[in-house]
């Protein structure tokens, strides 16, 4: 073999590995081309469109559940005979309570799910403690979360909290 034929055949080599080269870049660039215009083209929202106003809800809402946590709130509560007892005490410093929203909710029964709204006039009151009563539906066994909202004059507290009904 000639030195001539030799340097034929690494130059013919060459060209076949710069091709390879150059079809594996125009692949990856085709497939980069594709997910590029798939991003741009798509409907999807990956931001909400009222983003602003949801992040400002949220924010109201971890100030509530600090609140209760910081001034001292009280929630103590117990279930008879399918009747959920609530007794909410405030802290002194705070005036008068507006309104009291309990949400009920049944992790793995949303039909059994109760949201109950009681203004100040309708809740029984001794003093600083606040008492509710709240029928649960019949068969209401097992895990339930419970989120209480007190509204004052001044501030929305929040509390939620897990239990599990028995009776």
């Amino acid at each position: 073999m000639s030195t001539i034929e030799s340097e034929q055949k690494v130059s013919e080599g060459g060209l076949a590995w710069l091709i390879w080269v150059a079809c594996i870049f125009l692949i990856g660039l085709g497939f980069n081309a594709y997910f590029v215009s798939a991003a741009i083209s798509s409907t999807r929202d990956l931001v909400r469109s009222d983003y602003y106003q949801e992040s400002l809800k949220y924010d109201t809402e971890i100030k509530a559940h600090k609140l209760w946590k910081s001034e001292n709130w009280n929630l103590e509560f117990d279930v008879v005979k399918n009747v959920l007892q609530l007794k909410i005490l405030k802290p002194d410093q705070i005036s008068n309570v507006e309104k009291i929203s309990v949400n009920l909710y049944k992790p793995d029964n949303s039909a059994l799910d109760k949201n109950s709204e009681f203004q100040a006039d309708s809740i029984r009151k001794f003093g600083n403690q606040y008492s509710l009563s709240i029928p649960l539906p019949k068969a209401a066994y097992g895990a339930w979360q419970l989120e209480v909202s007190v509204v004052t004059a001044r501030e929305l507290v929040k509390k939620r909290i897990s239990f599990t009904n028995k009776n």
